[in-house]
């Protein structure tokens, strides 16, 4: 049994790992503090960063050498196994090797095949470092490095389905209007769900009607001080996954540094924006001059689409052109297998599905061990008739939390063992 992190030490890990997640993929969101030997004071911090940047170790023990050009003696959190191979930065195991740490503390064992010609843990002890693997940094990477050891393993992202559902639990009232359902808080937050997934992706129904943006942006609408704080009832604090990521937007997305990090970063907080196409005469030019936007506002092109049959010459490239080329057939019958093998392409660690229920059918007859269900329920909005999201009833609730008037559940698909 671990002793228990020091509470200093867990919360940076904390902070660092959420501020990672939604900026670094393909790669894991990883966290580092380094401490002096007794575990009481922090000497430097390091988050892993955008693709073909520094990993966590490296940001961190920067840090260390700029403070400390003869480094002291020191110990090393770290929230996944240092890597043991050249990519597009050198192995990490090689600088903890060479900057000799009394003792590396890790979260969870990577599962990078690559990983493998390597034992990195004995060349650590044979260099006389310590290694001992902490059970709550293991909870720690549980929250935000599911997904990448998701696609690793299964070679597919964590999928979390999302909806807003009123008193009644319609999603839409079908009317083909646009309807406001979750609160001003709940919006906030679901913001930050944005900045943490990888993708977002929406059917054809919700393109027609509502000719969403997708992107990620703090809303403006009410000033941080006016938020207020969920009010956790029955949750499990000790969250992993979906569960654990959603619990740390609700922890951490209102406060002011976090929204100074995420504001100054917003482009490369960017999720893909993937929509599924109705025909070409159901799509509106406004979403695709908004799509065009979008591109000039953040500087590269993250539109990825399917569409269904074919489109006019002018039409698809249009297309293409907002796309740079990311645009895929489908017939009637869309293939789920195919969307998860672009996703895994695109090194997507996890995406959210925002409807509607030919993407909710989909997905939730393949939900698997990481994949959840995210519904937030209002307690104040209700529609006469409406439809509610079809997405199966072996579902067990796993975290609930109210927000206002709003509830926030997660529920997982049911073992069929």
């Amino acid at each position: 049994m671990n002793s228990a992190l020091p509470t200093i030490v867990r919360e940076e890990l904390l902070r660092l790992s959420f501020l990672s997640t939604g900026f670094t993929t393909p790669n894991p969101p990883v966290a580092c503090v380094i401490t002096d030997t007794s575990n009481s004071k922090i000497l430097a911090l390091g988050r892993t960063q955008i693709a073909g940047g520094n990993h966590a170790e490296r940001e961190a023990y920067l840090e260390f050498r700029s403070k400390f050009p003869k480094l002291p003696p020191h110990n090393v959190f770290v929230t996944l196994e240092p890597c043991t191979h050249f990519g597009k930065t050198p192995p990490c195991l090689d600088l903890i090797l060479k900057e000799k740490p009394e003792t590396v503390y890790i979260g969870w064992e990577d599962p990078n095949p690559l990983l493998k010609g390597r034992n990195g843990n004995l060349e650590l002890e044979n260099a006389g470092i310590r290694v001992v693997f902490h059970q709550e940094l293991a909870k720690i990477a549980s929250k935000f490095i599911f997904g990448f050891r998701n696609r690793i393993l299964t070679r597919k992202p964590a999928i979390l389905l999302k909806a807003a559902v009123t008193k009644e639990g319609f999603y839409t009232s079908g009317t083909g209007l646009r309807e406001k359902i979750s609160s001003t808080d709940s919006d906030f937050f679901l913001s930050y769900l944005r900045a943490k997934v990888d993708a977002i992706l929406v059917g054809s129904g919700t393109v027609q009607f509502d000719h969403p943006g997708l992107d990620f942006k703090l809303p403006s609408a009410r000033p941080l001080s006016d938020l207020h704080g969920p009010k956790k009832t029955g949750a499990n604090l000790g969250a992993e996954g979906f569960s654990g990521l959603i619990s740390e937007i609700l922890d951490q997305g209102a406060s002011e540094s976090c929204m100074k990090v995420h504001l100054e970063k917003l482009s490369e907080y960017q999720p893909l924006r993937i929509f599924l196409l109705p025909e070409e005469s159901r799509v509106s030019s406004s979403f695709l001059e908004k799509q065009e936007k979008l591109n000039l506002q953040y500087g590269r092109s993250l539109a990825r689409f399917f569409i269904r049959g074919s489109g006019s010459t002018s039409y698809l490239d249009r297309l293409h052109k907002i796309a740079e080329g990311n645009v895929f057939s489908y017939s009637q019958k869309l293939d789920h297998k195919n969307i998860m093998n672009q996703l895994e392409n695109w090194g997507v660690n996890l995406a959210l599905v925002e409807g509607g229920n030919s993407l909710y059918r989909l997905f939730s007859e393949a939900l698997e061990n990481e994949d959840r269900i995210l519904r937030i329920q209002s307690n104040q909005v209700s529609f006469l008739e409406g439809i509610k999201p079809d997405w199966g009833k072996d579902h067990m609730l796993e975290y609930r939390v109210e927000l206002g008037t709003d509830c926030w559940e997660v529920f997982q698909k049911c073992s069929q063992d």
